[in-house]
């Protein structure tokens, strides 16, 4: 259904299918390979690429207290995003930006955006 949704708006290029369910994520992937994937995880902590190999997901979305520079390096080494949540605090940003991550999800968007304009970041 989620399928049939997207292919009906035509938003194969701006959809990012997130679960936490890697099923979910693997079946996708065999229907429809061009629709980008979000693994989502927040189990103890586990290797990032290893969580988007067995995702089969291109992005890998920790919760945000796993995330060290050190599992970014490796991500992005095998070609992974890094896109951990859910973030609202300043201080939680500065350390993922500094970890390097590709992005954030966060409650508060506009909060986020004002505070990466500010230190010039985006």
């Amino acid at each position: 259904m989620v399928l049939a949704a997207v292919r009906k708006h035509r938003l194969e290029a701006r959809v990012v299918l997130q679960s936490f369910d890697f099923r979910t994520l693997i079946a996708m992937k065999k229907l429809a390979p061009e629709i980008k994937l979000s693994a989502l995880y927040s189990g103890p902590a586990k290797d990032f690429v290893a969580i988007g190999m067995e995702a089969g997901a291109g992005i890998v979305s920790p919760v945000a207290g796993l995330v060290t520079a050190e599992q970014v390096n490796a991500a992005h080494a095998a070609g992974l995003e890094v896109l951990p949540w859910t973030v609202n605090t300043p201080q939680e940003w500065e350390r993922l930006v500094n970890a390097g991550v590709d992005g954030i999800i966060s409650d508060d968007p506009a909060a986020l955006i004002a505070w990466l304009k500010a230190k010039g970041k985006r």
